[in-house]
């Protein structure tokens, strides 16, 4: 007989194996797989990298790599990261592997104990074949360039992948290699140096590959000039026999040139010469809100967080995504839109982020219109639009705004007393309403006395020119923007870098009240931050003349003509606000 004991001790157990069982799936430990680079050649080695922010359950187990990759070295490694104040423990493990298969292959989930990584998609080419070699000099078989386009078509404004890669099987001392240059695009280099070991004809070659998104800024067919890089290389033969301290080794230089490459960008599509243009690979729209909409309350604030993500695009594309005129009887609040371009890879992954605030006057039914957004495809070559549905919401009143509103026929009627007991409290109420009738009247003729004593003191004073010369020294400055914008450009065309620095100088005193490019550069987009550092650097070096050499004005300027789109300065970034607002955009 089951009695009553019993089935509480099963259904406590019962409790108990559940609790268990989805604490340790809600607990389970996200670990994250990636590789250095993808696509990869068949005959080339590359790094699988599996990341954790906390101790997996055991050690990793990566024979499920065995299948299709020969493990060829591993490391692990943990470091910490603040983020807003915490510490955030950050785990490792980096896989050297070099495929056995071309074609797609899968990198499979490794265990971590319990614990279980993602498994991502990976593309195995065939190798390189000695075609690739330039026989421009007799060290072309120890050491040589080959670059690549992602594709030899775009449009305008539209990404495209320009790939650089060393072969070598010498020892290089150092080496200066020059960016691809194309005429009115915007180049950016791409993350890191990845550095790994591959083979041609037989032969084992290190491989230093470096990645740049191009974004042409004109249509036409254009030639992407070769890359020319100057090494200093060491000989066996011309080792020194004894070296010591004061015995350094003798080498020589190398100069090597790769092909120039040509790219066809296509003009903006018909279709889209009356509205926004913006190209992208791929792109995401979404929202996500602060609270629950099915349970809205008149007077509590409701946030809406918008956000659009664009790969193979500039930040400066990107459209306003929050509509801030308000909707009948709701109250908007936007705050500033958060800008990033995250670098990878695969290219440019820019991100806008927007957030507004909701807050409803009354109780009722309310409809926020859809957002829509028109973007190109550019794998695709087809307009898209990317949607979110309108929203309707439902507002409903207070517990508070419900107890002290009194129904209508209340203001009008007074309620029976019970037992007819004598009720004095329409007599107070009459006595009420003609204080307050009287109280009224006199703030009201109180306040449009002060205010007609407010415009005639505004209209006595003698009218004064201050607007009018504000209007013209904003006029002013902006002309010598302009003029600066202009001179600049000339100076980097000329690769003056001492005219460049006088100029920068003159731009930081008019624009932000500076006087040091040092302190100029930290209020400054990334880009142009790095260059005006780096001209910083050069023109008070020990030896300007050589310094000059190495410096690229052309890179100066393309920075600077970016900082239009791209700068956001947070408020405690901003200097001098009164003059800052008219003169911060070129």
């Amino acid at each position: 007989m089951i009695t009553f004991r019993s089935l509480l001790l099963f259904f406590t157990l019962l409790l108990l194996t559940t609790s268990l069982t989805f604490g340790h799936v809600a607990h389970a430990l996200e670990i994250d797989t990636k590789v250095d680079r993808n696509p990869v050649t068949i005959n080339e080695s590359f790094q699988i990298i599996f990341t954790a922010h906390d101790s997996p359950d055991k050690d990793p187990d990566f024979s499920a790599l065995e299948q299709d990759f020969t493990i060829l070295n591993q490391n692990h490694s943990t470091s910490m990261t603040w983020i807003n104040g915490k510490s955030i423990k950050v785990l490792e493990w980096r896989v050297q592997v070099m495929a056995k298969n071309t074609g797609n292959v899968v990198v499979p989930s490794i265990a971590f104990g319990a614990d279980k990584s993602s498994d991502i998609a990976l593309l195995v080419t065939p190798g390189i074949q000695n075609n690739y070699r330039q026989q421009q000099n007799n060290h072309a078989e120890d050491m040589f360039l080959d670059v690549s386009l992602s594709s030899s078509t775009t449009y305008i404004q539209a990404q495209v992948i320009y790939t650089l890669r060393l072969f070598s099987r010498i020892d290089i001392a150092q080496a200066r290699l020059n960016e691809p240059t194309l005429t009115d695009a915007v180049v950016e280099k791409l993350g890191e140096d990845s550095v790994f070991t591959t083979q041609v004809d037989g032969e084992d070659y290190t491989v230093t590959e470096r990645k740049y998104a191009i974004f042409p800024q004109k249509s036409g067919h254009f030639i992407i000039k070769p890359i020319d890089l100057t090494a200093e290389i060491i000989s066996p033969s011309q080792r020194p026999m004894f070296n010591g301290f004061f015995n350094s080794q003798l080498g020589k230089s190398q100069h090597i040139q790769s092909k120039s490459l040509e790219v066809e960008v296509k003009p903006v599509p018909e279709q889209f010469k009356q509205q926004a243009w913006l190209p992208s690979e791929h792109l995401t729209l979404t929202e996500s809100w602060s609270a629950d909409t099915k349970s809205l309350t008149v007077g509590e604030p409701l946030t809406r967080t918008l956000k659009i993500t664009a790969q193979g695009t500039t930040v400066g594309l990107l459209p306003e995504l929050t509509n801030t005129s308000n909707v009948n009887d709701i109250k908007t609040y936007p705050d500033q839109p958060v800008l990033k371009e995250d670098k990878n890879v695969d290219g440019i992954m820019a991100v806008r982020e927007e957030k507004l605030a909701y807050m409803f006057s009354k109780p009722g039914q309310y409809t926020l219109p859809a957002i829509k957004v028109a973007w190109f495809n550019t794998k695709t070559e087809h307009m898209t639009e990317a949607m979110l549905p309108e929203i309707h919401l439902t507002a409903l009143a207070s517990a508070n705004s419900v107890s002290t509103q009194a129904p209508p026929e209340q203001a009008t009627e007074p309620r029976a007393t019970p037992l007819d007991i004598p009720n004095t409290l329409p007599t107070n109420t009459d006595n009420l309403t003609v204080t307050t009738a009287a109280y009224w009247p006199w703030v009201a003729l109180g306040l449009t006395i002060a205010w007609l004593a407010t415009l005639i003191f505004f209209l006595s004073k003698p009218k004064a020119s201050v607007s009018k010369a504000v209007i013209n020294t904003v006029d002013t400055q902006s002309v010598e923007l302009k003029a600066i914008k202009q001179r600049l450009k000339q100076a980097c065309d000329k690769n003056d870098m001492t005219e460049a620095k006088k100029i920068l100088l003159n731009w930081a005193t008019l624009a932000f009240n500076l006087t040091s490019l040092g302190v100029l550069a930290e209020h400054c987009e990334a880009r142009l931050r790095d260059e005006i550092l780096l001209i910083n650097a050069l023109a008070y070096g020990p030896d300007t003349a050589k310094n000059s050499a190495l410096w690229s004005g052309k890179r100066l300027y393309q920075a600077f003509i970016e900082h239009d789109a791209r700068i956001k300065l947070t408020p405690d970034k901003k200097i001098n606000h009164d003059s800052l607002a008219p003169l911060f955009r070129l």
